[in-house]
Formats: C-alpha cells, structure tokens, sequence
C-alpha cells in the first residue's frame, strides 16, 4: 500500500530545548517506599500528573517558569479501603483525572483554583472481589457535536491480569459536570491471555465514531479492539485480533520490551501502529517498528517494517507519533529524536535517514513502571515536545515545521440509527477476527450495558 505525501522538513533553533525537574518529596528509590513516583502522565492542555503508590501531584506546566523546579499545583493522598490498597497507575485529559488502584477506578475532574479530590465523577469498584487486579489507565477524551445537553465525551481503558484483559468506561460532560454512565460499561476480553495488560491506551483519530483500544501485556504481546460508541449508546466491540500471536512466545524475545504504542493515521488517512522497542542484547523481538493496522493478525517480522538503524537506537524508552502522522518523537538513552515520515518504495511508511536529536536526561525507572509520559502537540508550524520521567526530568523542545498542517480536534458525529454497513464503512464483524478477543457478549460480539 504506497503512501505519497511530501515530507515536511523541520528545524531546531537555539535555544529551542530546556530541562528542568518537578519538585518532589525526598525519597529512596525502593519499591517499598511509598513516595517512588510509578506513574506519569502529560495532557493536551499542559497539565502533567504524577503518582506514588499513595499519592497524586497535578503541575500546571503553562504558567511556571522553566528554568527553575515545577512546583505542584495540587497534591493529595488517595483514601485507600485497606492496607493492602495502592495506587497502581494514572492518566490524564483535558479535563478527568484518572487513578486505578488494586481495587478501584477513581475518576476527578480537575479545575484551576479548585483541589480536585472535591470534584469525583466516580468511583467505582472494579477488582471483582480480587479477582481481578487493575494494572494501567488512558483516557480518551472528544467534543460531542451532536447532543445539544452535553459538550465532551470520554472514555476510560484500565488494563488488568488474565481473560478479562481491558474494561472500558464511557463519561459524559453536561453543562456543569462531567457524569458516569452506569450502563455503559464493557470488557474487552482474550481468552488466551495469562498475564496483565501493562500498558493501555487509545489510538489517536476517532472516525465514524469508531476507535481502536490497545493492550501491552506483560509477555510483549499487543491486542487491538475496534470500538464503536456514541453518547447515548453502549460502546460496541467491533472486533478484536492479535496482531502477532508469535510476537511474545519466544523466549529470547523477553528479553526486549515493548516500551511505548501509537496508533495513529498517516497523510493519506491509513492508519499505523508504532511500536518503540527497548531491544536488550540477544534479544529476538523485533527492533522499533511500524505497520499497517489492517485489523488482522499479521506476522510482523515480514509485514512490519523496522525503522533505519541508523537512525534508530536499540534501546528506546519511550516514543510517540504526531496526531498528523508527519513525525515520530523517541526517547533514547541520553537523546532525544524527531524523526519525519515518508512513504516507502516497499509500501507503508518509514523515516528520512535525515533526524534531528538533542542531549537528555531522561531515563527509565524500574521494569513494569510506566515511568515516562510523553506528549506532542501540534501548533502554527511547529511541534511541541514535552515529556517527563519517574524521577522529576522534565524535557521541553519546540521544532519549527513551515507549512505543517494541524490536526482537527476529536469530535464523536452524529447518531447513526442503526449501525449499518453503508455508515459505518466496513461489514459489522458477528464473528471477532480472532475468537479469543471479543466483547463480553461473545455470541453476539455486540456488548450490552453492564449493570
């Protein structure tokens, strides 16, 4: 599938990247200490969130200084229902605040001026008597343009241990405050599953009010669930598959790790996973890579395609693709990488073997904490970078990018009255792609609202 676009051409101009650190509490670096930060998150909106196994820190990167320490804004501790309860993960949008625990999902709104722990859309039970354990957090959020009694939508992925991978849950904003919708609530499951999900998330565009949810397990294995929703609707499994079902059962291939996922549409409006690598020596896995999303299984060492060594390291710690598909970010150790898209001669896409890179100091925390957070956001010709780690870097970069076409903010359309074929673009799947990722409702792939 050939992609024929323009490249665009960045630059970096003196002065362009700064560092500084979040003030945080002294600590030691142990798991047992309560004050390790094990979960970061950066908004579209400039707030960043920090959590240790007790605690919650918002920073309002927008109006501080940054050639001096960020300084939170709001820092509270989370009410835990016993001892043996702790934070397990955060994420943040433009407006919702959430944190899983062992136990529950807690959703905030966070405002200027107000301590968002007064402010608690939800707060929900979800460990099904413990047996099941949350393990990572995404939010999406959108604008709904079709119902005139709210504004915003937002979705919530926890990923969690064994069949029961993903549980999904849709949120409202009215005129005053956002809302939980009780009977809008989904499992997107793999029955072949035997480890967690650590790393969850959302893929970047929102078309015909469909969207994709991504899972990372613990055995580098990447599952995909297109979802189909609208504000007065339950969300609806499309289907699920695996994108590589050999992609974490070879041993040496633990040896490698799957450190960061986007799903993301190119120029031309197909859409692309990318997939940042942390490639240990020895290690099988596939290095830092990019494919098609063709929602089906694929095997990836002859359909993906991994990006120029040369411009790529083996150890990527983070990575991110811009909303517009034009350029991927990595984070490396001791560098940073913008990195510009192109179509490929073989079909698909790959990068200019022309990048620019800049010193940092970001680093990795300890293996199974999603220590750094990474976040791109388009402007009037240029791209700006932050991205934070678990022990207080906080990195700043603006490339200049003339000419470069800015995304459209997520919408979720109108109501279709039926999903048919003819409007949702695709055949309505009865069967999931792969039988062992679906929806609750297996039989019917169609989920109803959980009570």
């Amino acid at each position: 599938m050939n992609e024929y676009f323009r490249p665009l051409y960045p630059s970096l101009n003196k002065g362009a990247t700064n560092e500084t650190r979040l003030q945080q509490h002294r600590r030691r670096l142990s798991l047992r200490d309560s004050s390790l930060v094990i979960s970061t998150a950066v908004s579209s909106t400039g707030w960043l969130a920090t959590a240790t196994m007790t605690d919650i820190c918002l920073y309002d990167l927008n109006t501080q200084d940054r050639t001096r320490e960020f300084k939170p804004c709001c820092e509270f501790a989370i009410k835990m229902m016993s001892k043996h309860e702790k934070v397990r993960a955060v994420a943040i949008s433009d407006h919702l605040l959430a944190v899983v625990t062992h136990y529950r999902l807690l959703v905030y709104e966070y405002r200027e001026g107000e301590k968002p722990e007064n402010i608690l859309p939800a707060s929900m039970r979800i460990d099904v008597n413990e047996s099941w354990t949350p393990k990572s957090v995404a939010i999406l959020q959108a604008k709904s343009s079709s119902n005139m009694h709210q504004t915003d939508v937002a979705w919530v992925a926890v990923g969690g241990e064994g069949v029961n991978g993903v549980k999904l849950f849709m949120f409202s904003k009215g005129a005053t405050c956002w809302t939980a919708h009780r009977n809008h609530r989904i499992t997107l499951t793999c029955h072949s599953a035997t480890s967690s999900i650590r790393n969850v998330g959302f893929s970047q565009y929102l078309r015909a009010n469909r969207f994709i949810v991504f899972g990372v397990t613990s055995d580098n294995r990447l599952l995909c669930w297109e979802i189909f929703s609208h504000e007065s609707l339950s969300p609806t499994v499309v289907h699920g598959w695996e994108v590589d079902k050999d992609m974490g059962q070879n041993s040496l291939s633990h040896r490698a790790e799957i450190t960061s996922v986007s799903i993301f549409e190119s120029p031309c409006g197909r859409p692309y996973i990318f997939c940042a690598v942390n490639q240990k020596h020895g290690s099988q896995q596939l290095r830092t890579f990019l494919t098609p999303l063709i929602k089906a299984p694929i095997n990836i060492y002859s359909q993906a395609a991994s990006l120029p060594e040369t411009v790529v390291g083996r150890h990527v710690l983070a990575g991110a693709a811009t909303t517009n598909g034009r350029f991927l970010v990595t984070v490396e150790e001791g560098k940073m990488k913008l990195l510009t898209l192109r179509g490929s001669h073989q079909g698909g896409l790959t990068c200019l073997e022309q990048h620019l890179d800049w010193n940092s100091s970001l680093r990795s925390t300890i293996k199974d904490l999603t220590g750094i957070s990474l976040f791109l956001k388009e402007g009037q010709s240029r791209i700006e970078i932050t991205a934070v780690d678990g022990r207080g870097h906080l990195a700043f970069a603006t490339v200049s990018v003339p000419c470069m076409p800015i995304s459209a903010p997520l919408a979720l359309g109108p109501q279709f009255r039926r999903m048919t074929p003819e409007l949702s673009g695709s055949p309505i799947m009865r069967e999931p792609i792969v039988g062992e990722l679906s929806g609750d409702a297996i039989e019917d792939v169609i989920v109803v609202g959980l009570s």
